[in-house]
């Protein structure tokens, strides 16, 4: 070795080792900007697909995805719209009924001020939440976690005073009484149950609230908050047709005077009628729901897979915005309708599923050696429900794909996730945060059904038609809510899919 250097040119000095490389960053227990690589190599950039509608081709224009489904909601559609407005000519109330008897068309059409109250105030209460997390993340998340049993609790206490005022002249009806009085243990139960997220707040505070900061940046940054209440308000729009023939053929119907007074009662495909209407409705509110998610999914994943190199949009810019809603409303929307149609299907045979599970632990022992065709009733249903992904839309908005390819392969992509060695979901689980989210709207829900029904039953005085108006009041609501704070859980979702 001394031989070898001594061989060797004085000016020669050997050149210095190369700099290891950084060490990778730490993985965080947050989601985090540090948490979603594009830099072409650990995630490419070429994976994702949003075509500028300025440069289609017409030969691509004319290509749609599940177009059966786009022309059976919109022939639905046109026949509600179509009908409602030949119901205000076709129907009308009886002549012969006394003053004192009250339809109900004439109780639901004194409602509709309140419905409108709540409505929108139920969406103002969830924009100012999603506001409020844009600035006080933290404070928000624990007003909210306490919030939620606070409300359900007074709302067991109202509907249970409630129950013991009426006038002194008026003999109350049994869901005025023993009615409200039973309804009171369900709230009393929900704000127990949800009191106990109280314990492990202090646990999952920092990865929710790092969540939402995260989601709720980009929302304000790209103009999805402006784009929400816009298709809000479209959908409150076209609940109007729904709404007018839902009220109107009740009056399809004759009086009938026995003895005990007077019974309105409807012909029987005026039934029929009303539940396909609800149906079309709430149909409808999933399509809406569905085009928010598919175009916030193609904006989110737009900023996600953006050149590092290309120069970033101004703030203003709405060419990503425009491309994303072009897609979910034109060659996506069938597959928006479709997913709509089979996704609530999909969580209605869910709860189906459970109560199959849980009806032999209630059953004697002597009953319980014929339970198993309900075991694989469960079991198969548990199969078909578990076939389709809740990202099936996300998966559209960002590739563009047609609904089952994109329900298999957000599964596939999904369960690969899950199924790994475990520190992909213990750093990313955006499931936490969005419960929260979600349950907040809905907690409004009672005390808003509850005002309606006691204002039907007290101030109208037709407590037969106070628990209809409950349940309007409480599903509008509900709907509204929803799709208010549903635009953080879309953000969420497209960033888990696209991580």
């Amino acid at each position: 070795m001394i031989a070898l250097k001594s061989r060797l040119p004085a000016a020669f000095t050997p050149s210095p080792p190369p700099p290891p490389p950084p060490p990778p960053p730490p993985l965080s227990l947050s989601l985090t900007q540090s948490l979603l690589p594009r830099d072409g190599q650990s995630r490419p950039v070429d994976l994702f697909s949003l075509p500028d509608p300025r440069y289609i081709s017409s030969h691509s224009r004319r290509k749609f995805h599940d177009p059966i489904w786009t022309s059976i909601w919109l022939s639905g559609l046109s026949i509600c719209v179509i009908s409602s407005f030949l119901s205000l000519f076709l129907t009308h109330k009886l002549s012969d009924a006394p003053r004192s008897f009250p339809l109900p068309y004439t109780t639901f059409l004194h409602t509709i001020p309140l419905l409108v109250i709540l409505t929108f105030t139920s969406a103002a209460v969830s924009y100012a939440h999603v506001l409020l997390l844009r600035i006080f993340v933290k404070h928000v998340v624990i007003g909210t976690s306490v919030f939620v049993p606070a409300t359900l609790l007074i709302s067991s206490i109202w509907a249970f005073v409630g129950s013991f005022m009426w006038d002194g002249d008026e003999v109350p009806t049994w869901g005025e009484t023993w009615g409200l009085r039973l309804f009171s243990l369900i709230p009393l139960v929900m704000a127990l149950y949800t009191g106990r997220r109280l314990l492990t707040l202090p646990q999952k505070i920092h990865s929710t609230s790092s969540v939402l900061t995260l989601t709720t940046r980009l929302l304000s940054s790209h103009l999805l908050l402006i784009l929400s209440p816009s298709v809000l308000l479209i959908s409150l729009l076209l609940s109007v047709p729904f709404l007018t023939l839902t009220f109107r053929l009740p009056l399809v119907g004759f009086l009938l005077r026995p003895a005990s007074g007077l019974e309105w009662h409807l012909h029987g495909w005026a039934n029929w009628a009303i539940a396909l209407t609800i149906s079309l409705w709430f149909w409808t509110w999933a399509v809406a729901r569905g085009i928010l998610r598919v175009t916030t999914a193609g904006v989110i994943a737009a900023w996600y897979f953006a050149d590092p190199t290309a120069r970033e949009p101004p703030p203003m810019d709405t060419h990503r915005i425009h491309a994303a809603l072009y897609r979910a409303s034109q060659p996506s929307l069938g597959s928006v309708a479709l997913a709509g149609l089979l996704l609530t299907l999909m969580r209605m045979l869910l709860l189906f599923t459970i109560f199959l599970r849980r009806v032999p632990v209630y059953l004697p022992l002597s009953l319980r050696i014929y339970t198993s065709p309900l075991l694989y009733a469960a079991g198969y249903l548990e199969d078909a429900a578990g076939s389709l992904s809740k990202f099936a839309l996300v998966y559209v908005g960002l590739t563009g794909e047609g609904f089952w390819v994109s329900a298999r392969r957000a599964r596939a992509l999904v369960s690969a996730a899950e199924s790994g060695s475990g520190c992909f979901r213990k750093n990313f689980k955006s499931e936490a945060p969005l419960t929260l989210l979600k349950i907040a709207p809905l907690s409004l829900t009672l005390p808003f059904a509850l005002t309606a029904y006691l204002f039907v039953a007290r101030t109208l005085g037709a407590p037969d038609q106070a628990l209809e108006a409950a349940l309007l009041a409480g599903t509008v609501t509900a709907l509204v809510g929803l799709f208010c704070v549903g635009l953080v859980a879309d953000t969420a979702d497209t960033l888990y899919l696209c991580y």
